[in-house]
Order: C-alpha cells, then sequence, then structure tokens
C-alpha cells in the first residue's frame, strides 16, 4: 500500500518550521513585565489588591505562571482560588491595541481592569461581550490593553476549573494578521493530516473488517479532539464549552484507555501477555467505568482523574511494550519508535501540567507535532499490517486453490480424477439441459497387454499423453476424468449431436498416432474404444455412466478402435 500523503505531510511540516521560524517577517511578540499574587479563598477585592505591599508579590519568569504539583497553592484554582496578573504595559507600542493571550490552559477564565478616562474599567474577555469590536477572534483568554493612557498597570482577575498553568503572550494589533496566519496553517496542517489519518484507517479497517482499527480511529478522535482544545478553537467556536475543562478532561482520559484497548489489541496481550493483559483489561474497565461518571464528577475529581490516567497510560503501555519486544512481536519495535515522538512531546505536555516545566506556546506547538508525527508512524504500521495479512491472506487463498485442484485432479494424466469428475458433473447435470449433455466412455485398446509389453513407464507415459490430447481436443466447458486405470469419461456440453461423430473419429486418430518409447528402446502405441450417450430427461449421473458402459464394452466386441453411439 503505498502513502501518497506522506511527502505532503513533510513538505506541510517543512514549510511550516520556515514560517514559524522566519526572522524576516515575523513580528516579535512583546515582552511584559508581569507579577501574580494567589488569593486562596478568592475574598480580595480590588481595592485590597491595590493596598498590598510589592513584597506580596511574586515576579513571572520567562512569560509564564506555573505551580509545582508539590505546593499546597497547586490546587488553589478548583478549590475557589483566584489568581490576580499585574502586568506592565510597554511606553511605547507599534499599535494602540495590544492583544494578550494566556494560553493554553482552556479552563482559565477571567476579566481585566485597566485605568481609562479617570477610571478604573473593567474589560470583558475577548468573544464574551457583544458589544466588544474584535480585529480578530480569540482562541485563548484574551483581552485587548489600550497602550495610549498614562497608567501603564493593568490587573487581571483569574479562575481556573482546572490548575493555574498558563503563559502570557502579547501581540501588538497590528501584528496579528501575520500571527494568526502562521498559527493557523500549522494547526490547519496538523489537524487535516488527522482528519485524513482518520479517512486512512477508517478505510483499511472497513476492508480488513477488523476492530483494530476502529479502536485506533478512535485514539486518533480523542487525541484530535484534546488538540483541537488545547490550540483553543474549541473555545473559539463554544465559549461556554471551550472554556472548561471538561472536554479536556474527557478526551484525555479517553484518548489513553483507547491507546490500552489498541495496544493490547496489536500487540495481542490475552495470548502472548496473559498476566499483564488480566491487569490491562482491569485497568480499562475500571476506568471505562470511571469514564462514565466523569460528568457527574466535581471539576476537582475529573481534573485529578485525568491526570492520573495520563501519568500511569504511558508507563503502562511502555510495559507492554518491554514485554512483547523481550517475546519478538514483531510489531512491537514500530509501536515502539512511533510511540517514542508521542511519549516525549505528552511528557513535556504532561509536566507542564504538573508544573514541572515552565508553560509556554512552545509546548502547545511540541505536542501537535508529537502526536501528528505518532498518528502517522502508526498509520504506516497498521498499512503495513494490513499488506501483509493481505499477501499471507491471498497466499493461504492460492495455496487451498492449489489443494484443491490438487485433491481433484489426477496426477499422472492432468484431467480431472474420480472424485473431480464426479463432482463437475454433478453441477453440469443440476443446471444445464439434460439433452444438451452427450456422455463418452473411454477405455484405452488392451492396456494391460501394452504394460506387459512395453513395461509401466511406458504405459504411464500413454496415459499421460492421452490426458493432454484429451484437454487439447475438449472445450472449456467440457469436462474430462480419469475413473480408473485405463478407464477415462468426457461429458460433453452443449456440443450438437450431428458433430458426435466428427469429434470422436478426430480423437480415435489423434490417440492412434500416439506413441511412446518402450523399455527396449522400440515405439510403440495402441487404439481406442468409445461409447457414446445422449443424456436424456431423468438421467441421472449413475445412468448415463451405465449406459455410456455398455456402449463401451459393444465397441470392444466389435473390434475396438471405434465408437458405438446409442
Amino acid at each position: 500500500m503505498q502513502y501518497p500523503w506522506l511527502p505532503t505531510l513533510i513538505r506541510a511540516f517543512i514549510l511550516t518550521s520556515l514560517l514559524l521560524n522566519s526572522g524576516a517577517y515575523a513580528q516579535h511578540p512583546v515582552q511584559l513585565e508581569a507579577a501574580f499574587i494567589l488569593d486562596r479563598q478568592g475574598e480580595l477585592s480590588f481595592d485590597q489588591l491595590k493596598a498590598l505591599p510589592e513584597s506580596e508579590w511574586e515576579r513571572v519568569k520567562q512569560r509564564g505562571v506555573g505551580v509545582p504539583v508539590w505546593n499546597p497553592d497547586y490546587w488553589s484554582g478548583l478549590r475557589g482560588g483566584v489568581m490576580w496578573l499585574r502586568l506592565e504595559l510597554p511606553v511605547e507600542s507599534s499599535s494602540e491595541l495590544l492583544w494578550v493571550e494566556l494560553l493554553p490552559n482552556t479552563g482559565l477564565n477571567g476579566e481585566a481592569i485597566q485605568f481609562k478616562q479617570n477610571e478604573w474599567r473593567w474589560i470583558d474577555a475577548v468573544g464574551e461581550s457583544s458589544s466588544q469590536a474584535a480585529a480578530q477572534p480569540a482562541r485563548y483568554l484574551t483581552f485587548i490593553f489600550d497602550t495610549t493612557v498614562e497608567e501603564k498597570t493593568a490587573y487581571l482577575r483569574l479562575t481556573t476549573d482546572q490548575v493555574f498553568q498558563f503563559s502570557i503572550k502579547a501581540t501588538p494589533q497590528d501584528g496579528l494578521l501575520w500571527k494568526t496566519v502562521k498559527t493557523q496553517f500549522y494547526f490547519g496542517t496538523v489537524i487535516g493530516m488527522f482528519i485524513l489519518a482518520f479517512c486512512y484507517n477508517l478505510a483499511i479497517g472497513l476492508r480488513a473488517r477488523e476492530r483494530l482499527y476502529l479502536t485506533y480511529n478512535t485514539f486518533v478522535i480523542g487525541n484530535l479532539i484534546y488538540l483541537l482544545d488545547m490550540a483553543g478553537l474549541i473555545r473559539l467556536l463554544y465559549p461556554a464549552i471551550g472554556s472548561g475543562s471538561y472536554v479536556a478532561n474527557f478526551t484525555s482520559t479517553m484518548t489513553v484507555m483507547a491507546s490500552w484497548v489498541f495496544v493490547r489489541e496489536l500487540l495481542n496481550t490475552r495470548k502472548h501477555l496473559p498476566r499483564i493483559d488480566r491487569f490491562l483489561g482491569g485497568a480499562i474497565g475500571t476506568f471505562t467505568v470511571l469514564l462514565v461518571l466523569m460528568p457527574f464528577m466535581s471539576d476537582l475529581y475529573g481534573y485529578v482523574l485525568a491526570i492520573s490516567v495520563g501519568i500511569a497510560g504511558p508507563f503502562l503501555i511502555m510495559i507492554v511494550v518491554a514485554f512483547s519486544l523481550r517475546q519478538g512481536h514483531p510489531l512491537a519495535i514500530y509501536f515502539l519508535v512511533a510511540w517514542i515522538f508521542y511519549i516525549v512531546s505528552a511528557g513535556l505536555w504532561g509536566w507542564m501540567w504538573l508544573g514541572l516545566v515552565q508553560p509556554g506556546e512552545w509546548l502547545i506547538l511540541l505536542f501537535f507535532a508529537g502526536a501528528l508525527i505518532e498518528v502517522a508512524l502508526l498509520s504506516m504500521v497498521l498499512g503495513l499490517r494490513f499488506n501483509s495479512l493481505k499477501k499471507k491472506a491471498e497466499l493461504l487463498g492460492a495455496d487451498k486453490i492449489r489443494y484443491k485442484t490438487l485433491s481433484l485432479t489426477d496426477e499422472l494424466t492432468g484431467v480431472l480424477n474420480r472424485r473431480g469428475f464426479l463432482d463437475a458433473a454433478d453441477r453440469v447435470f443440476a443446471h444445464s439441459p439434460t439433452d444438451s449433455l452427450i456422455w463418452l466412455g473411454m477405455d484405452i485398446d488392451h492396456f494391460k497387454r501394452f504394460n506387459d509389453t512395453h513395461g509401466h513407464v511406458a504405459g504411464d507415459e500413454l496415459l499421460r499423453k492421452f490426458g493432454a490430447t484429451l484437454n487439447d481436443c475438449s472445450r472449456s466447458d467440457d469436462i474430462v476424468g480419469r475413473l480408473g486405470g485405463e478407464e477415462f469419461g468426457l461429458l460433453l456440453v452443449g456440443c450438437p449431436l450431428d458433430k458426435l461423430e466428427a469429434f470422436t473419429t478426430r480423437l480415435l486418430e489423434r490417440f492412434a498416432e500416439i506413441t511412446v518409447t518402450s523399455g527396449s528402446g522400440e515405439k510403440a502405441s495402441t487404439t481406442l474404444s468409445i461409447g457414446a450417450t445422449l443424456v436424456t430427461d431423468g438421467d441421472s449421473i449413475e445412468s448415463a455412466w451405465k449406459r455410456g458402459d455398455e456402449l463401451l464394452y459393444r465397441a470392444k466386441n466389435q473390434g475396438r478402435n471405434q465408437m458405438v453411439f446409442g
């Protein structure tokens, strides 16, 4: 099976990389000074916030906010905590308006406040206010700040139903078009390739009729929806859904579980790793129940479930792959190569959510790339597997046909044996008008004497040549067979009765011309006798055969080397 879309994928990625890393045309994002305060109880007012000393504020490093998992404040957002973010707007800017995005936390929500026209004014996020005009749609939690005001400090009041792990990206409005083009080109390429991989595996699965491909497509779809959520596209299309964490928690859990089912079937753990398979089956069953209950869980428990599965899933798969490699499973090494790309990118992505890696847009791009490479490579593995199974099936089918042919063919003469002849004749009798059939019973004259005089080797050679002559003289619809020893049968299908004599005369002449070399080096030949009868209504194979034999014996009694019809 060919992969015409693979070169396209490679070229698209090369072009995407050039676009994303081009310094000649890209406008660099604005560097903002930022600090944050975590209000654990969510009771701090804006006036109280302004009165706090500078020592209470924690500086944001590398434009990313992240709390490590061992810090008690890690869970504050899920428990109703509020994060206040203070931004120092640029003194000089190429644009009057500055877009500030917080990414990639899809569970993040909030509002901003800026001092304008002698008062502090609250600002809704882009897309959350019908009265607010925006130059571009917003995929993440995004605010537009006026950079022309004298007060260069702005604040954000943030809540989340996940955890506070996000990066800050500021872009002047006059640079939005280029930023949108390059990011949407990248995400569009990845999403398009995911859809292509889904269709590709769906086509193979329907053709192969295997559940494995449906399972893999579940993994592909789960991954795709999760990536759409992390890229902010669900928030863009459906703000009420995309601004929450349920889609992310559900799809990430479903994706990991689909990968367990897929690996279980691909590596056939039921047969090769029964103990691990029982544990894997138990994990799948347990988390399936929890996944069904997720809509009824609180945000905290939903996030804990997603994180737990996200951490345990890859390790469990690597254990299965390691044991499969040890047992020499042919697909284990291919799966491992493809899975490594996903493990690296998804691992860094997971560490970001645990506060072990600083949040940043590069993590989203890397996660997209790793997921796509893994899906593309595994699609090729499944394609190779399908081709291999198809070739094996074709070989088995050819072997089956060959063995069936051998079981129904006389090895010496090349015509049908007794069983094959009777099976074929039975089908003809069942589907052809009886008055279109002529039965010929044939017997080589004095064959026993021929064998005794010239040897069995010469006798076998005579049988071989007679079989070739019968195949040559008969038509494709006729049935030719060796019924035993020197006795042969020929069922003429659709042969006009007035052509019978000419046919049998030619057959007798052809047989008389057959010569073989005896053991003593002499040339030897003999003659043929034929009994022919027209099959009539009410005839069975047995009755036609019996009547043909009677006519054959009459031909022998009348001097042999002739055809008797009756």
